[in-house]
């Protein structure tokens, strides 16, 4: 894994339009695809927010997505969550709090 720089729309989004549900954000090169480098985009999550993409049941505090548009699409589509995890990162539940 090589760490690339963020694309600015997705820099943008991370770091000003959905700057309260993100935690951390970077792009990565995953390797090369007939010698062209393929990217991934990963989001982890704050706290309280989940990939509304998946079960509420198994709730995902990360997005990866290979497309930008499609890391922005789904962080714009991010739901509250209050599940026990979020609770403890919180510090509303068990001690000491995760961090």
């Amino acid at each position: 894994m090589i760490e690339r720089p963020l694309p600015k729309q997705l820099q943008h989004a991370c770091k000003v339009t959905y700057a309260g549900r993100v935690d951390e954000c970077w792009t990565q090169e995953d390797g090369l695809d007939g010698g062209v480098a393929t990217l991934s985009h990963w989001i982890y999550l704050k706290a309280g927010w989940r990939n509304a993409r998946l079960d509420p049941k198994t709730p995902l505090h990360a997005i990866h997505a290979c497309a930008v548009s499609e890391a922005i699409e789904q962080l714009r589509q991010a739901e509250p969550c209050d599940c026990e995890e979020c609770q403890r990162r919180q510090g509303r539940r068990g001690w000491p709090p995760c961090i």
